[in-house]
């Protein structure tokens, strides 16, 4: 679910301005471990590596037509507007890796977890520190 708002607020942002470096690097940070975790669970859980692969293409399709309908939707909306958008996108994220990614990680990773999520985290804190607008 939380593509749904990610896909939304880069539609928004392709309208009214350059997308951020920082906001690209956060959906696939946030995105890539996800998708390879949810792959590796459905691979245990009995699905064929094609009906996978056409899951996550059907997904990218959907989410690519969103941030299309998100460009012409948002297309003069104003910066109130464009930024809750993107709060929202960010709380999906959270919630996603508050609720599935962390206890999954932590089940599986231990203490490297921690320190692992702290880096990512920095990384995005750097990469939107050199956005030039």
């Amino acid at each position: 679910m939380d593509s749904i708002p990610e896909a939304l607020t880069i539609g928004a942002h392709l309208a009214s301005a350059p997308i951020s470096p920082s906001l690209l690097a956060g959906v696939l940070i946030a995105n890539y471990p996800e998708a390879l975790s949810s792959s590796v669970g459905m691979k245990k859980q009995g699905f064929s590596i094609p009906k996978i692969l056409v899951m996550w293409t059907s997904i990218m399709i959907i989410t690519g037509l969103l941030s299309a309908l998100g460009s012409v939707i948002f297309a003069n909306a104003p910066e109130a507007l464009i930024s809750f958008l993107e709060s929202m996108a960010a709380g999906a994220m959270l919630t996603v890796i508050a609720e599935t990614m962390l206890p999954e990680a932590y089940v599986k990773g231990s203490a490297i977890v921690g320190i692992s999520t702290l880096l990512g985290f920095l990384v995005i804190v750097i990469i939107g520190s050199l956005d030039v607008n």
